[in-house]
């Protein structure tokens, strides 16, 4: 294993590092992910994708941690395995429960709600500091031409689900409508084991079946109601009352 760079750059040492990827199967010769293991690996979690049609695996994802490389190591002493359980064992990431997505990566716990969807409804780190309180105004907006914001709080997902959950990797996708316009909008987090962030995708969605037509928007944003004040992140902020948001979606735009 080792990690590319452009030319000039050099690496950097780094702990706990997660390494993902597909693997793919000749048919017949798996049949389940509880029979595999990453040798060399503290921690691992298999996911399957796919079946052969004489019912065997024929791919799956692989999560696994790195324990530590340095700068431009190459590292050895990996493998994808028998003999194994699917994962190396340890508490899942992710659970779900009431409505409420809870994530913990043992560096941060992670709360997503599905009644008034906020985008985290709260974070806490590990060392106990709270970067976003429960019950706070965030959302996901979407501004008509006409001057009307629409925002994701005012209304409930209408799925919230775990697609992939481990000991080393959990992703979770949330979609909902919005109110008063036929527009929807998804979201997919990806939390790791032993991190205190996590990755995003948004994706607005106009698909609806009854109005296919398009939209036109002046504006739509992410926005993340924090804790944080004195920090500016993303394209816009309000560093006073530490809510910040990212703006996706130029002026006059159709979607």
């Amino acid at each position: 294993m080792f990690e590319t760079y452009p030319k000039g750059q050099t690496g950097l040492a780094r702990t706990s590092e997660i390494v993902s990827f597909g693997f793919p199967f000749q048919e017949g010769l798996v049949s389940s992910v509880d029979a595999l293991r990453v040798s060399g690996a503290s921690q691992y979690q298999f996911t399957e994708t796919a079946r052969w049609p004489d019912g065997s695996l024929k791919w799956v994802l692989a999560d696994f941690l790195v324990d530590s490389i340095s700068a431009n190591e190459y590292k050895t002493g990996y493998a994808i395995a028998d003999g194994g359980s699917g994962n190396s064992g340890g508490t899942t990431i992710c659970s779900l429960s009431g409505g409420v997505l809870t994530a913990n990566t043992g560096a941060m716990i992670a709360r997503i709600r599905t009644n008034g969807f906020n985008v985290f409804d709260s974070v806490v780190l590990s060392g106990g500091t709270t970067m976003v309180q429960t019950g706070n105004t965030g959302g996901i907006t979407w501004e008509t031409n006409a001057g009307v914001i629409h925002n994701s709080n005012v209304t409930n997902l209408s799925r919230l689900e775990i697609e992939r959950n481990g000991p080393v990797h959990c992703t979770v996708v949330a979609e909902g409508w919005f109110s008063g316009i036929e527009l929807g909008y998804r979201v997919i987090y990806d939390f790791y084991a032993n991190k205190d962030f996590v990755n995003t995708t948004v994706t607005y969605r106009n698909s609806s079946p009854t109005n296919p037509s398009y939209k036109m928007t002046d504006g739509a944003q992410v926005i993340i109601d924090t804790t944080l004040t004195g920090v500016c992140s993303g394209s816009a902020a309000d560093e006073s009352s530490g809510v910040y948001s990212i703006n996706g979606i130029p002026s006059n735009t159709s979607l």
